[in-house]
């Protein structure tokens, strides 16, 4: 979702956190790209895509790649929100295989 998380604003997808991750985790974009199987401009694209959204610069390139204050944080949360995620997906999981044993 946008800042304020109100109706009409752009929302955020798994996607684009999870390359904003792998980018910040790899310390670059080759490298985060080639984690995720994807180029490292179509990562690029993701993160400024991510940065569009929040209203915020995440990563400073110059003269090289580094997280912001902004980016600091933000990877703080995308992790959480990334870890509570996979949890979900673990437990549908898990959920699913008890059902078809039933």
């Amino acid at each position: 979702m946008g800042r304020s998380g109100a109706p009409g604003h752009a929302e955020v997808s798994i996607g684009v956190i999870r390359a904003f991750v792998a980018l910040a985790e790899a310390g670059g974009f080759h490298s985060g790209g080639a984690e995720l199987e994807m180029s490292g401009p179509a990562l690029a694209l993701r993160v400024k895509a991510l940065e569009e959204v929040l209203g915020a610069r995440l990563i400073s390139s110059a003269p090289n790649l580094r997280l912001t204050e902004t980016g600091r944080r933000c990877l703080a949360l995308a992790k959480i929100v990334l870890c509570a995620c996979d949890g979900m997906a673990a437990n549908v999981d898990d959920l699913d295989a008890m059902e078809a044993r039933l």
